[in-house]
Formats: C-alpha cells, sequence, structure tokens
C-alpha cells in the first residue's frame, strides 16, 4: 500500500503543471477516435483493459479507460470491444455536436493498431465466412444436433454479433477503419500501468508544447 501511495503521489507532483487547453490546432482533422486494449493481464481473472480517446480538429474531447466485463480468447478479440465502445462514441458525439453547435460531421476515423483485426472488418461476408468460419469434427451426434439447433454459445455469440455489427457499419459507410503502427497507438496508456515513455507520447499528442521532465 505504501508503494502505491507512492507512485500515484510521484503522478500528481509530476503531473501538477499540466492542464487541458482546448482549440482547433488542425482543422482539416475532423472526428478521429484511438481505441486499444491489452490482453488478459489481470492476474485474477485474466479479463483485458480497453481505453480509447476521440479528437475533434487536434483536440481530444473525450477518453475512456475501462476493465472488460468477458475473457477473451485472443488479443483481436480483446481489440474488438473497445473498438466497438469506441463506435458508440463517435455516435454519441455527433450527435451532440450537431445539435448543440450545428456541427455536421462526416463518419468518425477509428484508429487501430491490430492488423488481424483490421482484416476481419474490411473483407467481403463471403471472404469472411471462408476464413473464419472454422469446421469441427466430432462424433457424438447429439452434440452435432445441439449445435446445429442452437448455433454458437452464448460466451462467444457477442463477438460474433460485435465484428458482423462493425462490418455492417463499414459497409454503410457509417464508420472508418484506419491500421496504424502499434508505436502510433497513444490510447496504450490507458490500457495498462503505463510507462514515463507512454505518458509522455500521450501528453504530446494531447498538447505538442508538453515538455517531459
Amino acid at each position: 500500500m505504501q508503494d502505491l501511495f507512492k507512485k500515484v503521489w510521484q503522478y500528481l507532483k509530476g503531473t501538477a503543471d499540466l492542464k487541458l487547453t482546448l482549440e482547433i490546432s488542425k482543422p482539416d482533422q475532423l472526428l478521429q477516435i484511438y481505441s486499444d486494449a491489452s490482453w488478459g493481464d489481470d492476474p485474477k481473472d485474466r479479463t483485458s483493459q480497453s481505453g480509447h480517446l476521440s479528437f475533434l480538429f487536434g483536440s481530444i474531447i473525450s477518453w475512456n479507460s475501462s476493465k472488460q466485463r468477458c475473457v477473451t480468447y485472443s488479443s483481436t478479440e480483446a481489440e474488438l470491444n473497445p473498438l466497438v465502445d469506441a463506435f458508440h462514441e463517435g455516435i454519441w458525439l455527433k450527435a451532440l455536436l450537431a445539435e448543440i453547435w450545428n456541427i455536421q460531421l462526416d463518419a468518425a476515423t477509428h484508429l487501430i493498431d491490430d492488423p488481424d483485426l483490421c482484416e476481419r472488418l474490411m473483407m467481403s461476408e463471403e471472404e469472411f465466412q471462408l476464413k473464419f468460419s472454422n469446421e469441427h469434427l466430432i462424433d457424438n451426434k447429439g452434440l452435432d444436433d445441439k449445435v446445429k439447433k442452437f448455433g454458437s454459445n452464448p460466451k462467444t455469440r457477442h463477438i460474433d454479433l460485435k465484428t458482423k455489427g462493425i462490418r455492417q457499419e463499414v459497409k454503410n459507410k457509417n464508420i472508418r477503419i484506419s491500421l496504424i503502427k502499434t508505436t502510433d497507438m497513444i490510447a496504450d496508456a490507458l490500457t495498462k500501468a503505463a510507462s514515463r515513455f507512454s505518458i509522455s507520447f500521450l501528453s504530446q499528442a494531447i498538447d505538442s508544447d508538453f515538455k517531459s521532465a
């Protein structure tokens, strides 16, 4: 507990002079949302941590860091969850900006650093079914009948629904997916106990005048 208090105190002391300034620093940069996730890093239940940040005209306007409720079986599945959360955040932000300031925005650009997830979301329905619909060979007729009758496992069905939901939004041009390098993913600092470098990288993305100590 003493070490935890010391770390919190060091963070507060080191960031005491930082402030958030909202300004139009990049007029051509519309709504951009970074999303990222850790993978199974909670030693107690092996859940993951989600994080996303929203930028408008180059200024950060919303952010979130939260623990995922379900265990995921791959880093790609873990990163799908914050992308879905970020999509809903983008829809809400677009509605808010239209209502208050009459700012009409095009589809938000969502930046992710998982190439496998990006591939899943951008391919056609036929390609998706061909690549990701696995064939499982079993010798139990009762089990085979149950699978055919009830479909996918309820514990994994939400992943399938989220993937197909986002792919549908991509097809309808309600969302743009952009793959970036892992080294450029500023939302990484919201998914784990971040290092000094990660915090500085995030701070510089928020304010280009930030100088790390």
